[in-house]
């Protein structure tokens, strides 16, 4: 992953500060002790995806019970299309406490997003006044949610604990890695003023799972790539020494991502694609092992300029591929910068965009006198401001009261109430 300065961010939910009510069904006929109850906090999803996000659940509701997590986004409820936080809470509203409804579910696993279902059976919401499952008093906010998802605890990780990484070299930033497992990394910069890469390996004591974030190899590139190439070469380059005879077995293009990105930074200067490659070890000791690779990259057109935004990859056994993607969307999630680093990155990003800014509107401007020289034209500015392209080989430029433009060798007005134009600096 390259830093521009610093990406942390979930790839399917927005960060949420704000505090949102747990959703519960209102219905008349529901128990004397309650309404019925979901047991979980939404939000809108960042534009232009649709749905319900879950920004937090409460672990003993219906929802929690069920399996659903936070940054689950739910796009239907008993097949009805679920568009916004609203059409799930007016939803749930119309069901009764004890009811059975099915979720469908859009969720990101570490390397992919995928469609699931969950079926959930509504909980009572306790009677006004007191607490309720949520752990929160119903006349009262849900307490505020967390400003970024990484506070979150890994799912599903029980049988491992976390320990903090340093970057050992500039400091830039933490992330959460398995204890006990061989760590290494930190920024690396393949020169003083290239952008900073972010690299992390880490390896499982059983030498049988390895967990890559970014390379070292990644560079900026100066015309747009596929995503797909660029994820392949990520994959057979930088995984191929832990992953003996790597063969690429599918490579998927992954638009939901694209458009994620896209949404974040608007504008048709700003390109991005996003592709996925899973692949399996086929030599040595490693044979029958397997993993999966992601490569989100943007291209700025306005500078020519583009970088992998994410790269990101596992390699382990057929039977532990689940539990490898659940440890790299939690590390992945947990990356934390320095802000301090961070302050200093943007500035010396900005004078990089700068530089790269000016060279593009020199050349430019070499491009065009070029064109200027080739058919004798020059560039001349009216009275009221408005600029005209004539002939370059008059000394003299006239406008006429009728919008008509004269050339002359002579300083004199062709007829009286003609204006000189005033010819642009070249």
């Amino acid at each position: 992953m390259t830093l521009s300065p610093f990406l942390r961010c979930s790839l399917i939910a927005a960060a949420l500060a704000t505090a949102l009510p747990f959703v519960t069904a209102a219905d008349g006929a529901a128990p004397a002790t309650g309404r019925a109850l979901l047991g979980v906090a939404v939000a809108n999803p960042p534009s232009p995806r649709q749905g319900a996000l879950v920004a937090r659940v409460a672990p003993a509701g219906a929802a929690g019970r069920a399996g659903l997590r936070p940054q689950d986004l739910i796009v239907a409820a008993d097949s009805q299309p679920i568009s916004s936080a609203s059409d799930l809470t007016a939803y749930v509203a119309t069901r009764r406490a004890g009811e059975r409804i099915t979720l469908t579910v859009l969720r990101w696993n570490g390397l992919s997003l995928g469609r699931i279902q969950i079926v959930a059976t509504l909980g009572v919401t306790p009677a006004q006044g007191t607490v309720g499952a949520a752990g929160s008093a119903q006349n009262s906010p849900a307490p505020p949610l967390p400003s970024a998802p990484a506070a979150a605890p890994a799912q599903g990780l029980n049988d491992v604990s976390w320990t903090t990484f340093t970057d050992p070299y500039e400091n830039a930033f933490s992330i959460d890695v398995p204890r006990d497992w061989k760590v290494v990394g930190g920024i690396i910069r393949k020169a003083p003023l290239l952008l900073p890469t972010l690299v992390v390996q880490a390896l499982s004591p059983d030498q049988r799972t390895l967990i890559v974030i970014g390379d070292a190899d990644s560079v900026p590139y100066s015309a747009p790539i596929a995503a797909r190439d660029y994820v392949r070469r990520f994959a057979t380059s930088t995984l191929s020494p832990a992953c003996p005879g790597l063969n690429i077995g599918s490579l998927t293009d992954l638009p939901d991502i694209q458009r994620l990105f896209s949404s974040r930074t608007p504008g048709p200067y700003n390109q991005w694609s996003a592709a996925q490659a899973s692949f399996t070890c086929n030599g040595g000791r490693r044979a029958g092992m397997a993993g999966e690779a992601i490569a989100v990259l943007q291209y700025t057109t306005s500078l020519r300029s583009g970088h992998a935004e994410v790269l990101a990859a596992f390699v382990t056994t057929a039977a532990q591929q689940d539990e490898a993607d659940r440890l790299l969307n939690h590390m992945y999630s947990t990356i934390r910068a320095n802000q301090e680093w961070s302050a200093r990155q943007q500035q010396i990003g900005q004078q990089l965009a700068n530089g790269a800014m000016a060279r593009w509107q020199g050349e430019q401007r070499q491009q065009q006198q070029m064109v200027d020289a080739l058919t004798n034209t020059a560039h001349f500015v009216g009275p009221g401001g408005q600029h005209y392209d004539l002939d370059n080989r008059p000394r003299y430029q006239w406008l006429a009261p009728n919008g008509q433009t004269v050339g002359t060798d002579t300083p004199t007005p062709p007829a009286p109430g003609w204006q000189q134009l005033q010819k642009l600096p070249e």
